[in-house]
């Protein structure tokens, strides 16, 4: 199969163009969204036609060529209808039967009481009765003008800056498959993307471009906007999307939290292959996750910039769950893992609260301010290499004062 985005030749005319025409093809393949209109009920071609061209028939779904002139347009019956749609493997199938196929199968689901017990029927009613959206619906997707886009990207600047390295990384992962990445802004709006040149031209014309509009307000049940609203990493693939037109993407998305706990951002890596299985997309989640992890804990450090950034102790050492200390030990500030699995609020978070009490490190004794003082003589000797000159003159006291301390503490000197 031809590579997502890859423009596929010319067909060769010459003589076989007069053949086409009797067949009432109309005009022929030159980008990626143009069609192929038959109308059916013509006769066979005299010879085979070869044009290699990575196109199916919505009606036979078979290589658009030899084989499918052969076994579609020949038989076809003018009851069929008028036309027939032809395009690029890959891209939406056109055809008024399956648009009204999956349009019928989203309000039967709708109908049903299957709401309650899935999420994705619940999406699909939220997008139908909240929305007012339908599923047939095949308008394009709905751009930023620049100006617009320019705003929201200055929202999210900082984030966009700490997002860099973990986007470049997960391209790299997945953009060898035919996928893109998109890093959108609270309203469903990406704002950053990676993807191969060469599939610019197909991802445009789908939407996933920066600017695109994907909130689920606007495009139902898909990956960036549902999982803004579900705040949960999720797989929307191909059939599963509320409009008809988005049913030959699959997107995995990872809700972003930034460094105060509230949802800012999402990951998402998308796909327009027929080819792509529901066992890759779940190997690509993987991917999106750690990606997605790694850009708030980079978040997190821009934002606490003097603090020293700590592990919590939790379960999951893989799940971002990170605490920020200042120079007085005092816990100021959380990711939205550390404050889930340490019962954190940013109600505890904005009154001091010593670090040692959070981690469960302080003992059960009175704390003692002989102990504080003997951690800041033994702080201040190991930074002098145990010279006593240059470790009183750091503390700003004398070396008699420092050497008087240092004896009713018990305090030794490093060797």
């Amino acid at each position: 199969m031809m590579p997502c985005g890859q423009s596929p030749p010319r067909i060769t005319l010459d003589d076989n163009e007069s053949e086409l025409r009797t067949l009432g093809v109309d005009h022929f393949p030159a980008g990626p969204v143009e069609t192929v209109s038959i109308t059916p009920g013509h006769a066979a071609p005299r010879r085979p036609i070869d044009t290699h061209l990575a196109f199916a028939c919505s009606f036979c779904r078979i290589d658009w060529g030899a084989d499918c002139i052969r076994n579609c347009i020949q038989t076809a019956q003018p009851s069929t209808g008028p036309v027939e749609k032809v395009e690029r493997r890959g891209k939406l199938w056109e055809d008024e039967d399956l648009t009204g196929q999956h349009a019928d199968r989203i309000q039967a689901a709708i109908a049903s009481d299957a709401a309650a017990t899935s999420a994705l029927v619940a999406s699909w009613r939220r997008s139908s009765n909240l929305h007012r959206l339908d599923p047939a619906d095949r308008s394009p997707a709905r751009y930023l003008t620049e100006l617009e886009l320019g705003r929201a990207r200055q929202r999210v600047e900082p984030l966009i800056r700490a997002a860099q390295p973990s986007l470049d990384r997960l391209y790299l992962a997945v953009g060898g498959v035919g996928c893109c990445v998109l890093l959108a802004d609270r309203e469903g709006v990406p704002v950053e993307r990676r993807g191969a040149p060469a599939d610019d031209e197909t991802f445009h014309s789908w939407g996933l471009w920066t600017g695109s509009v994907w909130n689920e307000e606007s495009q139902g049940t898909n990956g960036i906007g549902t999982c803004l609203v579900e705040q949960r990493v999720l797989t929307i693939h191909r059939d599963q999307h509320f409009h008809t037109r988005n049913t030959g993407l699959s997107c995995t998305t990872a809700p972003i939290y930034d460094h105060l706990g509230d949802l800012v951002a999402a990951l998402d890596v998308s796909s327009c292959r027929a080819d792509l299985t529901e066992a890759f997309a779940n190997l690509i989640s993987v991917a999106v996750v750690d990606a997605a992890r790694r850009i708030e804990a980079e978040n997190f450090k821009i934002a606490f910039p003097k603090a020293r950034i700590l592990l919590a102790p939790v379960g999951d050492k893989g799940s971002g769950a990170l605490i920020a200390v200042d120079a007085d030990d005092l816990v100021v500030g959380a990711t939205r893992s550390a404050r889930m699995a340490l019962g954190l609020t940013q109600q505890c978070l904005d009154k001091p609260m010593p670090a040692r009490d959070l981690l469960g490190w302080a003992e059960n004794r009175p704390e003692v301010l002989a102990e504080a003082e003997r951690s800041v003589l033994q702080r201040a000797l190991a930074r002098a290499d145990g010279n006593v000159s240059a470790a009183a003159q750091a503390l700003g006291i004398s070396r008699a004062t420092l050497h008087r301390k240092l004896n009713r503490l018990d305090v030794h000197r490093p060797h």
